[in-house]
């Protein structure tokens, strides 16, 4: 009697899981395998001779068996699976032959369920930077207008200080101007952009 070897199992996470094994609710699971190619007596197992692979879904994998079953026809070989609930997922796999002959389980797989992916934390010493070469202008002002005059330039990568702003230019520190005549404000601003 000829018994079937069993197909070795690969639990491939798709995209938008944040860590390998970790899927969001919902979202399905790809399952790969290799099937075999002898049966149990190392005779040779045509590949069209394999009917479907059953995969099976279980968050007890001492009963695997009879869990969640999903049939997947001839040579493929990858499959999806969609666990229902949050918490911790078995999967394994059989080969079926065209004979109705069936394989031990696969080795298993598991996947992590959970409703939603931990949120992080944000970005801290978010900063403005005026680059180097960028215009440095003062600001002059008439009744009702503002007006930025081009005094120097930034002579190297500064950074801005986004408290005080003047027409979508920061003020940039003194210091760092290269100035362009005998014109020196006490405020300056540049453009700036977040570094």
């Amino acid at each position: 009697m000829r018994h079937l070897l069993l197909p070795f199992l690969l639990l491939l996470v798709s995209a938008g899981a944040s860590a390998q094994g970790t899927k969001l609710l919902g979202d399905p699971v790809t399952v790969t395998w290799d099937h075999p190619t002898t049966y149990e007596d190392n005779s040779a197992l045509p590949i069209a001779e394999i009917a479907h692979t059953a995969l099976f879904l279980s968050q007890d994998l001492a009963q695997l068996d009879a869990g969640q079953m999903t049939l997947i026809q001839g040579p493929a070989a990858t499959g999806d699976l969609t666990p229902p609930t949050v918490g911790t997922w078995y999967i394994g796999a059989k080969t079926v032959t065209i004979t109705g002959v069936s394989s031990v389980m696969s080795n298993t797989a598991f996947i992590d369920v959970v409703a939603s992916f931990p949120v992080p934390n944000p970005p801290t010493n978010l900063n403005l930077v005026a680059a180097a070469g960028v215009t440095a202008s003062t600001i002059t002002q008439t009744r009702d207008r503002i007006a930025l005059v081009a005094v120097g330039t930034v002579s190297a990568a500064v950074p801005c200080d986004a408290a005080y702003s003047v027409n979508g230019q920061y003020v940039v520190p003194y210091d760092s101007v290269q100035w362009f005549g005998t014109v020196r404000s006490e405020v300056v601003v540049a453009p700036c952009t977040s570094g």
